[in-house]
């Protein structure tokens, strides 16, 4: 392979593909990978990516839900500083994260580790949360191994995205429920006699 790559350049084809172009894209498709294994739906953002790679929509089933969080992910190794057994942490530059802080739907950011070929995740929502006061905060977003796109991530998206929605759906339910009993205890009341009243 590498002595066709040699006769192509030396023919005179200096056009070249940037090495990080693949990298980037093999960190999308193992998200899209991993979204489509889990039922959820996956959706690049094809135009003017300034700190957003695509969205992720939960689903249930056959059926989508229409709650949305947004994705930005990062290939390869330059993204993946002190590493451990246990995580690594990823340096983003400040603009990034004010940006991501600003989003009007939740931010999940994602990393593609390329020796692993496993991608790492964090909800940026949290880590903005354990902040705190601190406007600035730490320089960098720490990454647990344990975070990968597998079924807990899916649990994870419907807790955080589904189960508000759900209660409220609950509640609702239950007061219909309420109102229909009441009419039918209302429907079955002989309203022709007078209630008696009764002085002591």
């Amino acid at each position: 392979m590498a002595d066709m790559e040699k006769e192509w350049a030396d023919a005179g084809n200096k056009r070249r593909r940037p090495r990080y172009a693949r990298q980037g894209r093999a960190g999308v498709i193992a998200v899209e990978s991993a979204c489509n294994r889990l039922d959820l739906i996956w959706r690049n953002l094809l135009e003017e990516d300034v700190g957003v790679d695509g969205t992720i929509e939960v689903a249930l089933g056959d059926f989508p839900t229409g709650k949305l969080v947004g994705a930005q992910i990062k290939s390869g190794m330059s993204y993946i500083r002190s590493e451990s057994s246990d995580g690594f942490r990823f340096y983003p530059k400040s603009g990034d994260l004010a940006y991501w802080q600003a989003l009007s739907i939740p931010l999940f950011l994602f990393v593609h580790h390329p020796e692993h070929d496993e991608v790492y995740w964090v909800d940026m929502e949290k880590h903005f949360e354990s902040r705190g006061d601190d406007p600035l905060g730490p320089a960098y977003v720490q990454f647990s191994k344990s975070n990968k796109i597998d079924e807990a991530f899916q649990a994870h998206l419907r807790a955080r995205s589904i189960s508000p929605y759900t209660t409220i759906l609950n509640m609702r339910s239950s007061a219909q429920s309420s109102r229909q009993s009441c009419i039918r205890m209302d429907r079955g009341t002989d309203w022709s006699v007078s209630p008696r009243l009764i002085y002591s």
